[in-house]
């Protein structure tokens, strides 16, 4: 069980209404990320915690925006991994 004191903080772009959910890139410091979800209503931000949280196996309450609530671009809080444990998933994961 990932050890919810520890945490990384990165940058997320998010591309709304794709058609997949899915984690596109790490590049530049940046995550990449596609959701299926609008972004209407909070929707999208919603299915971008489903997905990183899916991704790194982690509950969804251990994703949170930090900034950027209305807009692509944000700063994320993902608790439970350590830098080095969120640079190995996304080498294993990203496309």
């Amino acid at each position: 069980m990932p050890d919810p004191a520890e945490y990384f903080i990165t940058k997320v772009i998010v591309q709304p209404k794709s058609t997949r959910d899915e984690i596109a890139g790490y590049e530049n410091e940046t995550l990449r990320v596609r959701v299926t979800s609008p972004p209407q209503q909070g929707k999208a931000n919603e299915r971008l915690r489903e997905v990183i949280a899916r991704e790194f196996k982690i509950p969804k309450s251990q994703v949170k925006i930090l900034k950027g609530e209305k807009t692509r671009i944000k700063k994320i809080l993902i608790q439970g991994i350590t830098e080095d444990l969120f640079k190995s998933y996304i080498a294993k994961i990203a496309k």
